[in-house]
């Protein structure tokens, strides 16, 4: 408890000559800020809900961001607003109420039809369709993630197999005006699993080769003492499966098995290789 105590209340800087000291609330960039004001903002709920006369029939909040259903009319709305502003004057709010049956939540859309709730992907007005360039110098893996990211999010968030099409016909325009092909793109999304091994797999054994530049995967030569190294550790030499998965320390994987030395090459951006031995005994 006193570290924890000189982590919260050491929070001195500097202005030109003069040197000041935060006394309310917690300090940007401390590890610590977002734990603390999380556990601060449940106890203020806990506290604004509880000595409200009237409360909503649905308090949602994520960080600093709260979704709330409110079945009292707009005049004690305007109460219960007036009353969460008051608890904690250093905590303040803002409201935004639905408009034509409609309001943004995180990058959320949820419509309020006659029976339920639909979602969509929500943008705010200044978003320009930028994302990571496709020309920019980042490996492949880092340009499939955002694809990946970007499709997730689609596929979570609508609904509607309409809104979803259309979703991803956006992104598929958007991308495309960063400079990704439309192959490349229509190849991520449509991708089924994976070729990483198996969670319940585990590996025989896993080494570090240095990368040298100009030679963009380890030699054969170099992949022999893993093997070795895997037959040695089991006390075994015959293997009905035997696979190497191969990967950039920080990058993507690689599978590498005896018949396709090399199924994927890709830009070498790091200084050593991880090699991870994956097999099975042979019956």
């Amino acid at each position: 408890m006193e570290l924890l105590e000189v982590c919260l209340r050491t929070t001195y800087f500097q202005v030109d000559d003069k040197f000041f000291q935060q006394k309310d609330g917690m300090a940007m960039g401390n590890s610590l800020s977002p734990i603390v004001s999380n556990i601060f903002m449940e106890h203020f709920e806990k506290l604004a809900l509880d000595s409200a006369p009237y409360k909503p029939s649905l308090w949602l909040r994520y960080v600093d961001d709260t979704f709330v259903v409110w079945p009292h009319g707009p005049e004690r709305l305007q109460t219960f607003f007036d009353h969460l502003n008051r608890v904690r004057p250093s905590i303040c709010f803002t409201m935004e109420t639905e408009s034509n049956n409609a309001i943004s939540f995180l990058d959320v859309l949820v419509i309020r039809e006659k029976t339920a709730l639909a979602t969509q992907v929500y943008r705010k007005p200044t978003h320009t369709g930028q994302y990571l360039n496709f020309n920019s110098n980042h490996s492949l893996h880092v340009k499939r993630g955002l694809i990946n990211s970007l499709h997730d999010r689609a596929s979570t968030i609508c609904q509607d197999r309409r809104d979803l099409v259309r979703e991803i016909n956006n992104l598929r325009h958007d991308l495309q005006l960063n400079g990704y092909p439309i192959g490349f793109i229509d190849s991520v999304i449509n991708s089924k699993g994976s070729s990483r091994p198996k969670k319940e797999e585990s590996p025989l054994c896993s080494v570090y080769i240095p990368y040298v530049k100009g030679e963009p995967i380890p030699s054969a030569h170099c992949l022999w003492g893993p093997l070795r190294a895997a037959t040695a550790a089991t006390g075994h030499t015959r293997f009905s499966y035997l696979s190497y998965y191969l990967s950039l320390v920080r990058g993507a994987f690689y599978v590498i098995t005896p018949l396709f030395f090399v199924i994927r090459l890709k830009h070498a951006v790091s200084s050593a290789w991880k090699v991870i031995v994956y097999g099975r005994l042979a019956p």
